[in-house]
């Protein structure tokens, strides 16, 4: 996630941290991830298995 994304969430980071875990993700072709190029890369259904597979590796199943 780019310092200049980070700045812009800070408040609401911020404050949902105070009741909930908070995870920012950096989505796939945004950000500083990797760009696919090929355009089914970004389906809802990979976009879906990403945000799975993070939640996850946190210990925490959707």
């Amino acid at each position: 996630m780019t310092e200049k994304v980070k700045y812009s969430w800070r408040y609401q980071l911020r404050e949902f941290k105070s009741e909930y875990r908070v995870v920012a993700l950096d989505l796939r072709g945004y950000g500083e991830t990797d760009a696919p190029i090929h355009r089914e890369n970004y389906k809802l259904d990979c976009l879906i298995t990403d945000i799975k597979d993070i939640l996850d590796s946190l210990g925490r199943l959707v």
